[in-house]
Order: structure tokens, then sequence, then C-alpha cells
């Protein structure tokens, strides 16, 4: 009888001590993100007028999304991107890159499209009707735009590295992959479509 009780106890203290450790880590999480961005915009905020600051960690370096409207326009969000080395920020930041990314970011995300094992960053946008994707290199010391398309919807898909851009009015969709040896990316195929 002792030893169901004891079971019972168990089974009710481990999914919470699990609950209780995965909150620890998100709210540790966040607490450190808006440090970052506190302490961003302490030393850097005179650069520009941010609008949204984020953190993010590719290929075991630390970066800083900075988001600003050129010309003080919606129509023409830009990220500057800074790679910086601890998270006190007390050493000087490096902008590694600075683009326009359209209206709206719809999703950031890091990929191995090339297949070198090095993980590419990926922006996906949307203006006006047309979705843009947005592929960038890391070159050790900045980034490099190595893709650049839109169309009606875009598609990355994972398992053969293929960029798929659906392009309605025209009815057709066209894959695009890696082509290592011109080091850039190919359209591999135009296939017609219904809708």
């Amino acid at each position: 009888m002792r030893h169901s009780a004891v079971r019972r106890r168990l089974r009710t203290k481990l999914p919470l001590a699990l609950l209780f450790l995965c909150a620890s880590f998100v709210v540790s999480s966040y607490a450190a993100n808006q440090d970052v961005e506190k302490r961003f915009r302490e030393l850097y905020g005179n650069l520009r007028e941010y609008k949204e600051i984020n953190r993010l960690e590719l290929n075991g370096k630390h970066y800083i999304l900075a988001y600003w409207l050129e010309d003080n326009s919606p129509l023409q969000l830009t990220v500057d991107i800074f790679r910086y080395t601890d998270s006190l920020l007390s050493q000087p930041v490096t902008k590694v890159f600075s683009g326009g990314v359209a209206e709206e970011v719809q999703a950031i995300v890091h990929f191995d499209l090339t297949g070198d094992s090095q993980d590419e960053l990926i922006f996906v946008s949307d203006s006006g009707q047309i979705q843009i994707v947005r592929v960038l290199q890391d070159q050790k010391k900045s980034f490099a735009q190595i893709f650049m398309n839109g169309g009606s919807e875009v598609t990355i898909i994972k398992s053969t590295r293929e960029i798929w851009i659906k392009a309605k009015t025209a009815g057709v969709l066209e894959v695009y992959r890696w082509d290592p040896s011109s080091k850039k990316f190919l359209r591999t195929k135009t296939l017609e479509i219904l809708f």
C-alpha cells in the first residue's frame, strides 16, 4: 500500500518538475533576449530608430536582427544584422548585413539549403500579393544574399533542399536547387500548374 502512494506522488511530482524546468527555460531565455535588446538599444539605439530587435544563434554564432523602416515607409522594412560575442555586449558588435526584407516578415528560419553543413538564414516576406524568399549565407565576415525570388507562394522542401516558387498568374511552379559548381541556385524545373 505504501509503495503505491509513493508511486502516485512521483507520478504527480515528476510532470510538475518537468513543467517547472521547461517554464524556467522559457522565462530565462525571454529574459536573456530582453537583456540583450535593452543593452543593444542603450549602446546602438542612436544608429537608427529600430522597430524590433531579435536575437538569433546560427552555426554557433550570436546575432542581433534589428528592423527599421527606410524613409519611415511601412512598405520598406529593412534589417540590420549584427554579430556579437558576449551577452553583455561589452565587446563592440559587428554589422554583417543590411538589406530590405519587403513589407512584412512571415518567417525567419535557418536550414542547410546548400549542403555545406552550415545553415543559411532564410527570410520569407510578404510584399502585397507576392511572397518573397531571401537566402543569406554566412561568409565569415559578413552575410551575402545568395538567392531572392518571389511568387504567389513560396515553399522550401527540406528533404530535397529545394525552393519552390509558385506563380499562379503565369500558371507555373519553378523549382530551384543549389549548384555547388556555379555556387548559386539554379532553376532545375518549370512545371505547368492548373491553379
